[in-house]
């Protein structure tokens, strides 16, 4: 069916709303609200560090004005063949076949963050024993909140992951190599093949940031989507 709907930001005039919503889901303390059930969120965020960009840097040898970009992979074995769109056969694929073709690509700092869930599927150390062998990649400390790392990289790339729309919220174009519940709202930049999404991954020091009406759209989607989609009930709680 097919309803009119004002213009956008006729439709976005509360943003102040958006807006506590976005700071709820970066909030160091939002890990620890009751109210939330998304593991991913406490593991990402709770009693991580945040940090300046100098400090983030020297912690991970970063001595040069190249752009950061952190690669996100997902935990292996959490439904890895849900996503009909992907490019690759499941999470497992793409994580090896990116990181492989991201070590050639040498005018960008790669960084790897391994998914904060991973433990949960007896994945702990898989991430880090399959990036040893590439000189240009690094791992990301584990004590550094998602919210520095977002803050300074100038890119990240996931299949589908909710770290994407994080990332469009501070007004860049994340990379995904699957749907997702933001796809098609032009707030990602979405490859449709493999010869797509490496010309994207070769040309990163390309700037892809948010229009202001789609960084509007990235607020609304991610309202939406862990907010405003849970409203208050007794007949069917959270």
């Amino acid at each position: 069916f097919q309803i009119e709907v004002p213009p956008l930001r006729k439709r976005c005039e509360d943003i102040e709303e958006l807006a506590k919503g976005i700071l709820k889901r970066f909030n160091d303390l939002y890990g620890k609200n009751i109210e939330t059930l998304d593991l991913d969120v406490i593991n990402a965020f709770k009693n991580k560090q945040n940090l300046e960009k100098d400090l983030f840097k020297k912690l991970h040898k970063i001595n040069n004005n190249k752009p950061i970009v952190t690669i996100f992979p997902h935990a292996f074995s959490d439904a890895p063949h849900c996503n009909e769109e992907m490019l690759f056969n499941d999470y497992y694929s793409f994580f090896k076949q990116t990181i492989k073709f991201a070590n050639k690509i040498t005018n960008v700092n790669w960084l790897v963050k391994p998914h904060p869930s991973s433990y949960m599927y007896g994945e702990v150390g898989e991430v880090e024993k399959m990036i040893k062998k590439y000189s240009n990649l690094n791992l990301l400390d584990s004590s550094v909140s998602t919210k520095t790392v977002l803050s300074f990289s100038e890119n990240i790339i996931t299949v589908s992951g909710t770290v994407g729309l994080e990332f469009s919220c501070l007004g860049k174009k994340p990379i995904i190599a699957g749907h997702s519940v933001y796809s098609g709202f032009n707030i990602a930049l979405e490859p449709k093949n493999m010869i797509s999404y490496k010309k994207i991954l070769s040309n990163l020091t390309d700037s892809f940031e948010l229009s202001p009406d789609e960084l509007i759209i990235a607020k609304s989607v991610m309202y939406w989507y862990h907010i405003g989609a849970f409203p208050k009930s007794s007949f069917l709680p959270r």
